[in-house]
């Protein structure tokens, strides 16, 4: 059992100050009805003497915490303040009482100076809340519409990778119905006989376990002879009669080539168009025509 300490202490007729480990208070009343205040608030008992029924009610003086619901921070009167107040409180109710006329005037005024500092602690407390709580809405309204806006970007995107996607195969399937058409020039000299088809953007990648391997990126040229990588390192070309498959896949074209025992991936835009003019160069060269799943 924990040590406690209590001591109650008679000034006059019905009034009484006790003394305790949790602070000071005091009393005030006739049997059947007593009014008390003390650290902990105040208290007020009405009873019937003698039949042990009685009526209770307590209020405390300096407020119970009310934690923020959105910031998580107590901005009502601290506990401290409110304990000072009883204390103050009790301090001016017992001078009151036993000084003479002059005191209590002086009393009077620094209890109310004391409440008028109290007042504004507690109203500044209130603006504080307000104000963190306005940050934090404003704050949360952002947070909400920067992932609205993430959401409708995605959208744009998949939307934007749809359309590109069906204007690839339309392109395909037209290029692949009609002849081979010539360019008007090459960006590299060719050897003679050698005729330009089409010019793209691409990155050669080979397909590893840990992921691809890039080997160079830069600009396709595709000839009647070769496939050609002006890259930014190096120019990689393979001819047209080593390839054995050619697919086109959401993103890149996939290749297998006789030289080689990896397939190598032509990451690009528009592969459906790619793989399409890779297929009629070679149709063109009389190499034999790939097949549809190929193609």
């Amino acid at each position: 059992m924990g040590f406690r300490f209590r001591k109650s202490i008679r000034l006059g007729k019905g009034m009484r100050v006790n003394l305790s480990k949790s602070g000071i208070g005091m009393s005030l009343g006739v049997k059947g009805a007593r009014v008390g205040i003390g650290s902990a608030g105040a208290r007020a008992t009405v009873g019937i003497p003698g039949t042990g029924l009685y009526w209770e009610k307590r209020s405390s003086l300096g407020g119970s915490p009310t934690p923020s619901a959105s910031s998580g921070v107590d901005w009502s009167l601290p506990a401290a303040p409110g304990c000072l107040t009883a204390t103050v409180l009790f301090l001016g109710l017992v001078l009151l009482l036993v000084l003479p006329a002059a005191g209590k005037l002086a009393v009077l005024v620094a209890t109310a100076v004391y409440l008028a500092w109290a007042l504004s602690l507690a109203e500044k407390a209130k603006e504080e809340q307000g104000r963190i709580e306005v940050e934090w809405r404003e704050a949360e309204e952002g947070e909400l519409a920067q992932r609205q806006e993430l959401v409708r970007a995605a959208k744009r995107r998949q939307q934007e990778l749809q359309r590109r996607r069906e204007m690839d195969a339309k392109m395909a399937q037209e290029i692949l119905g009609r002849p081979a058409i010539p360019l008007g020039e090459s960006p590299i000299p060719l050897g003679r006989g050698e005729v330009p088809y089409y010019v793209t953007e691409a990155t050669l990648t080979e397909p590893r376990k840990d992921g691809p391997k890039i080997i160079d990126g830069g600009t396709v040229l595709v000839t009647s002879r070769k496939v050609y990588l002006l890259g930014k390192n190096q120019t990689i070309s393979f001819g047209l009669n080593q390839i054995l498959m050619l697919e086109a896949r959401p993103g890149y074209v996939d290749i297998a080539r006789a030289d080689r025992s990896r397939h190598q991936h032509l990451v690009t835009n528009y592969p459906s168009v790619l793989a399409a003019h890779i297929t009629k160069a070679k149709e063109a060269a009389g190499g034999g025509q790939l097949s549809e799943s190929q193609a």
